[in-house]
């Protein structure tokens, strides 16, 4: 007569060979998008060259002669912001928070969000909104392209807030180029020092 079959002794439950594959799979998909972002997707975003995810200043100046200082501070993002700006073929989602002096009576902050092309030679924001009345100019949308030391960029100068549109504003609905170089938070400080 032949006893019940003998129980084999597995080395362990696996627990902790499953929980090392999972890490190092995590780990190696991560790597794999960070190269990917680094070498193909946004390479404008990485090392210590030009990089468009920067600081940038520009002088703002309308068809009547208004100057302002536009301040943009320039952010890679994946998460967090609207999703129609994450996943489009070919571009890379970015966001920006942008300060505006000298046609408002105070500085107007906005987030904007858009979308940079590989080579960021196409480069795409708009802003946010803000729920809440304004008075003069400020900037909603802007188009352009990064060049390395420089981000030429276009807009047309909306009223701030929700004002309604004034057809005797000259500088309302024009056209506006504005050349951003590399700044700091500082050099929009000094700008706007004794600017309403």
């Amino acid at each position: 007569m032949t006893g019940p079959p003998a129980r084999r002794r597995s080395g362990g439950c696996g627990c902790v060979g499953t929980l090392v594959t999972i890490v190092l799979a995590i780990v190696g998909i991560g790597a794999a998008a960070w190269w990917y972002d680094i070498a193909i997707a946004a390479p404008w975003s990485h090392g210590d060259g030009p990089r468009l995810t920067r600081a940038w200043i520009g002088t703002v100046r309308t068809p009547s002669g208004k100057v302002g200082t536009l301040a943009l501070d320039v952010h890679r993002y994946a998460f967090g912001g609207p999703r129609r700006f994450v996943y489009q073929a070919g571009r890379v989602a970015i966001r920006a928070d942008a300060r505006l002096c000298g046609l408002t009576p105070s500085v107007d902050a906005v987030t904007m969000y858009g979308t940079a092309n590989q080579s960021a030679s196409d480069v795409s924001l708009r802003a946010r909104v803000p729920d809440r009345a304004g008075a003069g100019l400020t900037v909603r949308v802007l188009r352009g392209a990064w060049r390395g030391d420089t981000l030429e960029l276009a807009t047309v100068l909306v009223r701030a807030g929700h004002a309604p549109y004034r057809a005797d504003d000259p500088d309302e609905n024009e056209r506006i180029d504005i050349m951003l170089r590399p700044a700091d938070g500082a050099a929009f400080d000094a700008a706007c020092t004794g600017v309403p």
